[in-house]
Formats: C-alpha cells, structure tokens, sequence
C-alpha cells in the first residue's frame, strides 16, 4: 500500500509518502451457498515514511518501522474467479520524523476488485 499527500502555502511546498508491506494469515468464510466470503487476517507491517518541505530551502527527513496490521472485509464471488468487496484494514507501525515519534499506520478503507485461483 502506498499513500502521497501535497500541499503548497505560500513559497513552500510539503510533501509525505508513506509505504506499508503487510504480510500475514487471512481467514476467509464461505456463507452456505451464497456468493458472500467475510474474512479477516493479521500480521506484521513494515513502514517507510518520508516527509519533505522545498522552499528557498530544502528540509526533509525519513525513517521505517514495523508494527502489526489487522483487517476484515467482505467480498462477493461474481464469477468463478472474479471478486468485488471492501476493506476495512488498521496498521500500528511506530516511526521518528524530525526527533518525534508518531504512528505511521492508520485506518484504510478500500473497495477492490480481483481475481483468486
């Protein structure tokens, strides 16, 4: 997962990436005959973080940590193969930007459409 923001005041322009790669278990349910699959799954989370302010100067700083990802969802089986559902999905991944701690992760919520084998 990949998140940017920007934003310009006055002369100066900030910018934040933030990068996770989560790898855990999923449990996914099959409700009777229905298209319907809930599911949920956990694991570990790896973050990198950068924040960065150009002006008339530059300043910028980045770290990584590493913390622990939980998520549910739901999805519908359209197809044999074709999925379509949301997600909801938490990461706590604890980062140091300019000498100050602070949580990297944060909620994400998320409508997706795949493909399972």
């Amino acid at each position: 997962m990949v998140s940017e923001d920007e934003t310009k005041e006055k002369d100066v322009k900030y910018e934040a990436r933030v990068a996770e790669f989560n790898a855990g278990v999923r449990k996914i349910w099959k409700v009777s005959d229905s298209l319907l699959r809930p599911y949920t799954g956990g694991g570990y989370s790896l973050v990198w973080a950068e924040w960065e302010a150009t002006g008339l100067s530059s300043l910028s700083d980045n770290d990584k940590g590493s913390g622990i990802w939980l998520n549910g969802g739901v999805y519908w089986a359209l197809w044999p193969s074709i999925n379509i559902g949301f997600d909801l999905r938490y990461t706590n991944s604890d980062i140091t930007l300019f000498s100050t701690w602070d949580n990297a992760g944060g909620t994400h919520v998320g409508v997706f459409l795949g493909y399972h084998w």
